[in-house]
């Protein structure tokens, strides 16, 4: 229980970050509960495909810095923000509850947590508590960070006169990059350096999700009403 603790306990707490940080039109708990699971369930889909394809890469260690960032860039990335991607843009972009820019950012960062989840089990169960302490503030925000970015973009793709696929690529492409960075920067063997860079990834990306929070809550098209209704209970009955 300790174990599984460890290594719940910070997507928990991420969810409900960004759960609290949607300001005027919260989504429903079942759709949070679909996304999670979905997500949950693209590990499945990832891990085939990387051990399918792993026999085309040769060990990371073992290579120079331009394979090794083709190798995170193609063998991970671009597989994992892939299969999390083919949810969010095929069951939640075209829902009717996607109503607002936020939307795609919480999804997509449910979507992202659920995969996180299910592969922080794995490492805490199989390597013990300091891993999962690291990947507390490593990599479970990073997977936020890269569901955040693809969410939204993808949210401001559907409420975007023109552009739309544009914007949806544009997404998909950072997610990957930012997550490719993360791990070459890991893999590339260069001691604190390596750390230093990859936490450097992880802190940039939150305060770049962050700025856009606040522009899809300043551009909600529930602010209005939230604010007129927040001001009507505030003035007093004469």
């Amino acid at each position: 229980m300790g174990l599984l603790a460890v290594a719940l306990a910070p997507v928990i707490a991420i969810l409900i970050y960004f759960y609290v940080r949607d300001r005027y039109e919260k989504e429903p708990k079942s759709m949070l509960l679909k996304a999670f699971l979905v997500g949950m369930a693209t590990t499945i889909l990832a891990v085939v495909i990387e051990k399918s394809t792993a026999k085309y890469w040769p060990y990371p260690q073992e290579v120079g810095m331009f394979s090794l960032f083709l190798f995170t860039l193609l063998g991970i990335a671009l597989i994992e923000e892939g299969v999390k991607f083919l949810p969010l843009i095929t069951l939640f972009y075209p829902h009717g509850e996607m109503n607002e820019i936020y939307d795609g950012i919480i999804y997509g960062v449910f979507i992202s947590l659920g995969f996180a989840a299910v592969e922080n089990v794995f490492y805490v169960f199989s390597k013990g508590y300091a891993v999962g302490l690291y990947r507390a503030f490593m990599a479970v925000p990073g997977h936020a960070v890269y569901g955040a970015i693809m969410g939204f973009f993808v949210g401001l793709a559907k409420f975007s006169d023109e552009g739309k696929t544009l914007l949806i690529l544009k997404g998909l492409f950072y997610a990957i990059l930012a997550h490719a960075l993360y791990d070459f920067f890991l893999f590339a063997n260069l001691g604190w350096l390596s750390l230093l860079l990859a936490v450097g990834v992880v802190i940039y990306g939150w305060r770049y999700v962050n700025k856009r929070i606040v522009y899809a809550n300043d551009n909600s098209p529930f602010k209005e009403v939230a604010e007129e209704t927040e001001d009507s209970e505030e003035t007093p009955s004469v």
